[in-house]
């Protein structure tokens, strides 16, 4: 045949060319059809295993008569195996591939290899043996493999499948030409990997399969494997030939050389694999026919691909999801309001049965989710009167999965009627007070039912006056109120201590008698040895009166003798010398008023007749002299205003230490409840008491006595309510009580405190009317002292006014500070055995009190409605003025103001406060210490951005969110049923605009007296807060709460 032209025989040597390059392949045996393997539904054994007792292959016998391996591998969890039969290995060590381990048999991936005899029955049985452990709360996919065929051995891993493709990876030659790395390939019924020039992903996923193998090359690059890429040809591959790589399978070229893969290194024969150090790529390196060979740079191995129908796999995969919660719950209990619904799961099931399950409620009330309605059981409120109730019980998400929802009951009914209960009954009262039998879940009534309250007493009342009280039993959230009992009228004590008339059988009073007058003072002769008293009472119908008689060292000489209004009492003695009697009236509410008599008794004259004259002296003898003895300490101890001794006292250099006798004290203690006890001190020196344990304090706390350290600068009361002892054991590792000891003491401040005080008043324009009084209060054991700072509540201390101050010129009691600045404490200006005290609730434990005189009266409030309120507010220091004299009433208060006058009401300032959570309030700002005082106390919150926006104003309701917190904090408050809260707003027209979080406070400030709406009975919400109205809303606040009058 002849060749008609160049271009045919070009084609032809090109022809030639791709055949002689193509290797020869052993002819391919066409795969049998793949047998099947089903595992099953999975079988509990535990409550977080199983077991694959369900698992079946679709073929039986024997396997594969050249042997092979499988896998059994779970995602999570773990595989627990027993020992398999003869001819199935398990792989616990691995297999081995130049010195690197893989397809080591692990507790989530199970290897074995099988022989040539082993059946499928069998290794069905292996895989039914096994015990699956599952994680909490996660699904686990089981995945079964099978490979016939191909046993593991050290040297070629397992197959590796990418795409439906097949691949292992066999161990290098010692030397290992590319020749070799084909004739490996060739005599495993496979090809060298062939990369697509145009899918560098592809490679790179086969190359992922293997990198445990990688070895190191220059750079950042590893060898692998050859790759089928060459110039050469077969059969010998090792002279290249073409100008570029082909396909050892194929002959075509393989465009590898054009891509961004191609690793450059000089003149090349063939392609080697290349993945980087970390993995993330794949080069092609070119090399030449001594790589593998006589090179330093080899390949551990080569990647190779069976070709079609050489492996059949048999796979199977199982999702193991968490047992499914399934059948029904049922609601028991009946459908009423007060009553209590129970979810009952008796019909609750579970596929596969779980005990393990913990679920979770939720209550739905027409279908709504019911706020905290999150429960096994659920109270009917009155918000559920006339709807269907349904529960749906939720499976914990970690044992078991799924939810139930049950059918909805019947509308739920109304409640049983409330019995009305009987009239109040009395147990106290005073002139200005009330106390009825407390009943628990009933509220009283002293307006005819406008108002009620929870408390038994009513306070604030009019001496002498007859009220009307009534009582209910309250509403709560599953029943309304009761209907209103009769009432029971109860007349007011009297308050009259008052003498109309006062005189003696012997001596004239002076000065002449007056009611006011309380001291007087006269004169006997030595021959009048008694007399009788005649007091004519005020208040003769209810008032008692008594006389007694003391000598001159104070000691009681006759008395306490009742005596009878208008009527001459009995002899009462008296000595030479001076002599007091002392006449007390004790109204019918308790207050009592003491006049004093002071009767001198003249001494006999020489001749032992009465009369007078001056002692002749002693004479002087040489014996030594006798010290004086320490003066008398003149403590007196009462309880109940009766005298009881349970301490004594010492004075020495103007200081009385006063010691508890603890016994004593604990025995008066154990008498019953409500103990008053009190220690009075004369004079104004220092008193220091000694002998209490924090054990004392705690008796006095839990039988609700009281113990007052009293002299001429104050009375302290114990704080044993308010005190935290638990935080004061606790710090010295919870000692006994008993063994911590606590000392009291009052005291002038010093010089240096008075004198700065005066100076700071200077400045600040009030007037300092009292020197600043110490009261402190010690906790110490072992030599450690502590002096606790902050009470749990508010408590009372009182500072005596100087004699002749007129009461009504008090503006508050202050804290001194130690550079002389004060600051507010509520207080209430208080009359005590007819001496004025300043009361003052404060939230310290100790410190240094006085009382100023600070008047106020802005030029811009003259007019004002709230000019009272305003001007009071101011002259406590809570809230400044704007300037020349003005307060800007009607200016709206923003945040950083409204925090001031908060903190400054309730008596909350202090020094040395030290930085906030706020972003944006810095240490410097004038406000810093009020905004990081109410945070800490709850009162005032800030943004989610973190910051306080101390200058942003302040709307109505948010004013009234933190006036509420502060009520809380001075006395607690019962929570609001939703019904309560709009009947209290039902009043206002524009409820509807407050915001939800500031309903109930201002409900509950309603109803304490501390909140009325504005003009045409609107609470105005929305609107900013004036200055004007949060000076009323802060006064009321402290008024109601009585923490000033």
């Amino acid at each position: 045949m002849k060749l008609k032209n160049r271009r045919m025989l070009s084609a032809l040597l090109a022809i030639v060319m791709v055949l002689t390059m193509l290797p020869f392949y052993p002819s391919e045996v066409k795969a049998a059809a793949t047998p099947t393997l089903d595992l099953g539904d999975p079988i509990s054994v535990t409550e977080t295993t199983y077991q694959l007792s369900n698992a079946t292959f679709g073929s039986t016998g024997v396997v594969n008569a050249a042997g092979g391996y499988f896998t059994v591998e779970v995602n999570n969890g773990s595989i627990a195996v027993v020992t398999p039969p003869s001819g199935i290995t398990e792989l616990t060590n691995g297999i081995s591939i130049s010195g690197i381990v893989t397809d080591q048999s692990t507790p989530a991936n199970r290897v074995f290899n099988f022989s040539s005899e082993t059946t499928y029955e069998e290794i069905q049985a292996v895989i039914q043996d096994m015990t699956f452990t599952q994680a909490a709360g996660k699904t686990q996919r089981v995945t079964v493999n099978v490979t016939p065929g191909v046993p593991l051995s050290d040297g070629k891993t397992s197959v590796r499948t990418y795409n439906g493709r097949h691949f292992v990876y066999v161990q290098r030659l010692s030397t290992m030409t590319f020749k070799d790395a084909v004739t490996i390939a060739t005599n495993i019924n496979g090809h060298l990997v062939e990369p697509a020039p145009a899918n560098p992903g592809e490679m790179f996923a086969i190359a992922s399969m293997f990198k445990e193998f990688k070895n190191p090359y220059l750079g950042n690059w590893n060898f692998l494997s050859f790759i089928g890429a060459t110039k050469t040809y077969t059969p010998d591959w090792n002279t290249s030939i073409g100008a570029v790589t082909r396909y050892v399978s194929t002959g075509w070229q393989t465009g590898l050389e054009s891509t961004t893969n191609y690793v450059s290194n000089g003149a090349y024969d063939h392609l080697t694999l290349l993945l980087d150090t970390s993995n993330n790529k794949v080069g092609y390196l070119g090399v030449n026919n001594t790589h593998g060979g006589s090179s330093a740079w080899k390949d551990p191995g080569v990647i190779v691909e069976y070709n079609s129908g050489v492996i059949t796999n048999i796979t199977a995969t199982k999702e193991i999801g968490l047992p499914s919660m399934g059948g029904s719950v049922a609601i028991s209990g009946v459908a009423q309001v007060g009553q209590t619904l129970t979810a009952d799961l008796s019909g609750i099931t579970y596929t596969p049965d779980t005990s393990d399950n913990v679920p979770t409620y939720q209550w739905y009330r027409n279908g709504v989710a019911i706020t905290n309605g999150t429960d096994s059981s659920y109270t009917l409120t009155a918000d559920d009167l006339g709807t269907a109730i349904t529960v749906m019980v939720t499976a914990d998400g970690t044992h078991a999965s799924g939810s139930v929802t049950s059918t909805a009951t019947g509308a739920v009914a109304a409640a049983d009627e409330v019995v009305t209960p009987a009239a109040p009954v009395e147990v106290s009262k005073t002139s200005t007070s009330i106390t009825l039998q407390a009943v628990t879940g009933q509220e009283y009534s002293i307006d005819g039912g406008v108002t009620w309250q929870d408390s038994p007493t009513f306070g604030g009342l009019t001496p002498d006056t007859d009220y009307t009280i009534v009582t209910r039993v309250k509403a709560t959230a599953t029943q309304p109120a009761s209907a209103i009992s009769t009432g029971t009228s109860i007349r007011t004590a009297t308050k009259y201590a008052d003498l109309d008339g006062l005189t003696l059988s012997s001596g004239t009073l002076s000065p002449a008698f007056s009611t006011d007058m309380t001291n007087y003072a006269t004169s006997v002769s030595n021959g009048v040895s008694d007399t009788t008293v005649t007091a004519t009472v005020y208040d003769s119908d209810y008032a008692t009166v008594t006389a007694s008689v003391y000598d001159s060292e104070g000691a009681l000489v006759k008395g306490p003798i009742t005596l009878t209004s208008g009527v001459v009492s009995e002899s009462l003695p008296l000595s030479v010398g001076i002599n007091k009697i002392k006449v007390v009236v004790t109204a019918q509410d308790g207050t009592t008023q003491t006049y004093i008599i002071t009767v001198t008794r003249a001494p006999r004259d020489d001749s032992g007749t009465p009369g007078s004259q001056t002692p002749t002296p002693a004479p002087t003898t040489s014996s030594p002299t006798t010290p004086a003895p320490a003066p008398a300490s003149g403590v007196k101890t009462t309880v109940n205003n009766e005298e009881g001794s349970f301490a004594t006292g010492r004075t020495a250099n103007n200081v009385t230490t006063v010691e508890i006798d603890q016994d004593k004290l604990s025995d008066y203690l154990s008498k019953g409840n409500g103990q008053q006890l009190n220690v009075r001190v004369p004079g104004d020196g220092e008193v220091k008491v000694v002998g209490l344990t924090a054990a004392t304090l705690k008796q006095l706390s839990d039988t609700g006595s009281t113990l007052n350290i009293e002299n001429l600068l104050a009375i302290y009361p114990v704080p044993s309510k308010q005190l935290d002892l638990g935080s004061i054991t606790k710090q010295w590792n919870g000692t006994p009580l008993g063994e911590i000891a606590v000392d009291m003491d009052i005291k002038r401040s010093s010089d240096a405190l008075k004198d700065a005080a005066k100076d700071q008043a200077t400045k600040g324009g009030y007037d300092l009317l009292v020197n600043p009084v110490d009261l402190s209060i010690n906790f110490s054991y072992k030599g450690q002292s502590v002096k606790p700072d902050q009470l749990t509540g508010y408590a009372p201390r009182y500072i005596a006014l100087p004699e002749g101050i007129d009461p009504n010129k008090i503006t508050t009691g202050v804290i001194v500070n130690p550079d002389g600045t004060v600051f507010h404490v509520p207080t209430v200006v208080t009359k005590i055995n007819n001496r004025y005290f300043a009361l003052i609730n404060d939230l310290r434990s100790q410190g240094s009190y006085s009382v100023i005189w600070n008047p106020q009266n802005f030029d811009d409030v003259k007019s004002h409605w709230a000019q009272a309120s305003v001007n009071n507010i101011a002259a406590r220091l809570q809230l400044a003025g704007t300037g020349n004299n003005t307060f800007s009433p009607n200016r709206s208060i923003d945040r950083s103001e409204f925090a001031t006058i908060v903190a400054s009401g309730l008596g909350l300032m202090r020094q040395g406060v030290t930085g906030t959570s706020f972003s944006d309030v810095a240490p410097s700002s004038w406000y810093h210490d009020a905004v990081a005082i109410t945070s800490e106390f709850d009162i005032i919150k800030g943004f989610a951005d973190g910051g306080f926006h101390g200058s942003e104003w302040i709307t109505r309701e948010q004013g009234i969110a933190m006036i509420a917190r502060s009520l809380h904090l001075v006395q607690s408050q019962k929570a609001l049923s939703e019904v309560e809260i709009n009947q209290i707003l039902a009043s206002y027209s524009d409820t509807d605009k407050v915001s939800g979080y500031a309903r109930e406070s201002a409900a509950q400030l309603i109803k304490a007296g501390i909140l009325e709406g504005t003009g045409g009975q609107q609470l105005n919400p929305k609107a900013a807060m004036t200055r004007a109205e949060t000076a009323v809303m802060v006064e009321r606040l402290l008024k109601v709460t009585k923490l000033i009058d």
